[in-house]
């Protein structure tokens, strides 16, 4: 009976679906092996549990009961972005067990040695207009918009196919890099430096970054900075099928890399790393896609 499942399983489910598994069902592991010790181990063992059996779940009625629905199809291609408010925050549930420390105190004086300040707090200092800052949250809340929007536009644009291996290499992408923020701790300037001045607020964007910040932001995933690789690699994706959207997303890729360190959410060796992390992630994301096609 579980090998009929597993053949039957295959069958339908995306490769988007067999990576977001096999990625709960790894972190699973460490997850139950620290349930009893940390605050929410239990809970995060249970959500692991439920997204387990909501993806198989999707994956099998969609197949077997609502085949021909056509508000099907575009939910099962773009619902896993859903997922990666949990992931992304259960980094932080999980990246104590290898270093008990966070690592920012090692991250802070690279970025002293190379600049000899530190610019995730000079930067502000040196520009706090409201005008400025408010640029600077636009484009820090640009990157939520292009990981809901891209994909839906190349799914209208494009087709499912194209926009299933587009929200494939994303999430695929974000499991790699929340993997190493498994292994090496770093919060990041907003929350290791104390007594820091309060940014310039912003208008309508700052408002918004705060209540983000306040509701979903976690001491955890600085390092390398997945903000900024995960916007180079969709502009780069974007580049290849579109150079209309991709000169549009130029600028706004900008604004991006300039805010992590702005509004202190990254220090500027974490965009370092994520530009030399980039082309690799993308590329072993590529690979995963073609051998899980294969294999299902």
């Amino acid at each position: 009976m579980i090998k009929s499942f597993i053949n039957c399983l295959k069958k339908q489910i995306y490769p988007v679906e067999f990576s977001l598994l096999i990625y709960l069902l790894v972190t699973l592991i460490p997850a139950i092996v620290l349930a009893n010790s940390l605050n929410g181990g239990y809970i995060t063992v249970v959500v692991h549990l439920f997204f387990i059996f909501l993806i198989v779940g999707i994956a099998c009625i969609h197949n077997n009961l609502l085949p021909l629905k056509p508000y099907i199809q575009p939910f099962r291609v773009l619902y896993p972005l859903a997922l990666l408010g949990f992931l992304y925050s259960e980094t932080n549930f999980l990246n104590n067990w290898l270093f008990k420390q966070d690592l920012d105190p090692l991250f802070a004086a690279i970025e002293e040695s190379i600049f000899g300040i530190q610019p995730s707090l000079e930067f502000s200092k040196a520009i706090p207009t409201n005008i400025f800052a408010e640029a600077m949250y636009l484009g820090y809340f640009a990157y939520y918009l292009m990981l809901i929007g891209l994909p839906i536009v190349w799914y209208i644009r494009n087709g499912a196919e194209s926009a299933k291996k587009m929200v494939f290499v994303i999430i695929q992408s974000f499991l790699f890099f929340y993997l190493f923020f498994d292994i090496i701790p770093v919060a990041g300037p907003q929350f290791y430096f104390t007594n820091m001045d309060a940014l310039p607020p912003g208008y309508l964007f700052g408002f918004l970054i705060r209540t983000i910040q306040q509701v979903g932001e976690a001491p955890t995933a600085a390092f390398p900075s997945s903000h900024v690789a995960l916007c180079l690699i969709m502009v780069y994706m974007v580049f290849l099928e579109s150079r209309k959207i991709f000169l549009f997303l130029i600028p706004v890729a900008l604004l991006l890399i300039l805010s992590t360190v702005y509004i202190r959410a990254h220090y500027v060796v974490d965009i370092f790393g994520a530009i030399i992390a980039a082309p690799m992630v993308y590329k072993l994301s590529l690979i995963f896609y073609s051998k899980i096609k294969m294999l299902l």
